[in-house]
């Protein structure tokens, strides 16, 4: 049994919708009226550390954690070579935290006006 994407469902929803009694190929002119939304692929990502300093950012609310950005990448790079542990000050605290490797992340984040990448991910 094959097994069909959500594009599939979706065409035949469409069809269905237009009155037709069966399914027929849609052009790409009407996907572009507001069929199917384009992936956004100028999105930024960044290396970032989970800030460790809970106590100063916990302050407004208990879920929140604040990301420190490190450096700019993109969606499919690897992670630099980093040394066993380095040193991270938070732009929001000026709290300084040892990290290793496994602790940084990818993410898409709002980056700060006055961001200054970490000197490993120059």
């Amino acid at each position: 049994m094959a097994i069909l994407g959500p594009e599939y469902f979706y065409k035949r929803v469409t069809t269905a919708a237009l009155g037709w009694d069966k399914p027929r190929a849609i052009s790409s002119r009407f996907w572009g009226l507001g069929g199917l939304v384009p992936m956004n692929h100028g999105s930024e990502y960044f290396w970032v550390v989970l800030c460790k300093n809970r106590g100063f950012h916990h302050k407004e609310t208990l879920s929140y954690v604040h990301q420190i950005p490190l450096g700019e990448t993109d969606a499919f790079s690897c992670l630099p070579m980093l040394p066993q542990s380095f040193e991270v000050r938070c732009d929001r605290c000026s709290a300084e935290y040892s990290y290793k490797a496994q602790d940084v992340l990818r993410n898409e984040i709002q980056l700060p006006e006055d961001f200054v990448p970490h000197p490993l991910f120059r």
